[in-house]
């Protein structure tokens, strides 16, 4: 079966970078972990902290598979303290979107087709 992953992009509000990655880290990612999220990676758009503007945050979940995800949602009913604690952030988050996603590989001659086209 193949993972489903989550992708969140967070604008934070200016100067508020380091504030927010460390109540995620401390607060939200453990929470998450018990819902079955693995964060896979995260990114910072642009790649230096801006404190007169925000920055973006980018966030790579992943979840074992279809089955995993039903289950994060089911715990999510019954315990909604993650969407509870995104509504808590307006401090350091300005906004916040989710994307839910699987993989679509292309094929090797799709890509090689494509190449040089512009």
């Amino acid at each position: 079966m193949e993972p489903i992953f989550i992708l969140d992009q967070v604008t934070l509000r200016p100067g508020k970078l380091r504030e927010f990655r460390e109540k995620l880290a401390c607060e939200y990612v453990p929470d998450a972990r018990d819902r079955g999220l693995t964060l896979v990676d995260s990114w910072l758009t642009p790649p230096l902290e801006m404190h007169d503007a925000g920055n973006d945050l980018v966030l790579l979940w992943s979840l074992a598979d279809v089955g995993a995800f039903w289950e994060m949602r089911r715990r999510q009913g019954e315990d909604p303290e993650g969407a509870h604690w995104w509504e808590g952030t307006g401090e350091w988050v300005a906004s916040r979107s989710r994307q839910f996603m699987t993989r679509e590989p292309l094929a090797a001659s799709e890509t090689l087709r494509g190449r040089g086209r512009g």
